[in-house]
This record gives structure tokens, C-alpha cells and sequence, in this order.
């Protein structure tokens, strides 16, 4: 408990809510590190979250992209508003081949 109270003021709340929605659409997607997936969470000018992701293919020939925003007190919703949108694009059939 210490030790949280110290690290405390390191916390940018921004960030944390970037993060968290990246990685649930990571998590949704049932993504690690060795997907190719680019994503860029973020406050936008008028208080919503921003989350921006690319999936591409292991060859490099496709590439899928949604950009939503949502309400930033809710980072996880986003997040798997994002991956539904992917997997809608074809997501699966990607990941598929990237997991051969």
C-alpha cells in the first residue's frame, strides 16, 4: 500500500485510459506482441477517448484501419468497439494467417 501511495502521482489518468482501450482491443482479438497491430489511444480536444488501429497482414499486402470515439470514462467499451469493428473488416482471416 506504501508503495502504490508513492507511485501514485506517476499515474497520468490520459494515459492509463489510452492504454486500457488499446489493450482490451488487443486482448479481443486474442493478440500478443507478435501481431502486427498498430494503436493510438488518446484524448481528443473535446473529452472523449480516441483509439485509432491498424491490423496488417504478414505479408504486408493488406491492411485494416477503424478509428472510433467514445466516452473516456468508459477506455474498455472502446476498446472492444474497435476489435468488433476489425473482425467485421476481416480481422479473423488475418489473424488466422499470422498464427500459422
Amino acid at each position: 500500500v506504501q508503495t502504490l501511495a508513492r507511485l501514485a502521482p506517476l499515474n497520468d489518468a490520459a494515459t492509463r485510459r489510452a492504454v486500457v482501450a488499446e489493450r482490451r482491443t488487443l486482448a479481443e482479438l486474442e493478440g500478443g506482441c507478435m501481431i502486427p497491430l498498430a494503436a493510438w489511444g488518446r484524448d481528443s480536444a473535446d473529452g472523449q477517448l480516441c483509439l485509432d488501429v491498424a491490423l496488417f497482414d504478414p505479408d504486408g499486402r493488406e491492411r485494416l484501419f477503424t478509428a472510433l470515439t467514445g466516452p473516456a470514462d468508459d477506455p474498455e467499451g472502446l476498446g472492444l468497439r474497435v476489435a468488433q469493428q476489425l473482425r467485421r473488416q476481416g480481422a479473423d482471416r488475418i489473424l488466422e494467417r499470422v498464427r500459422r
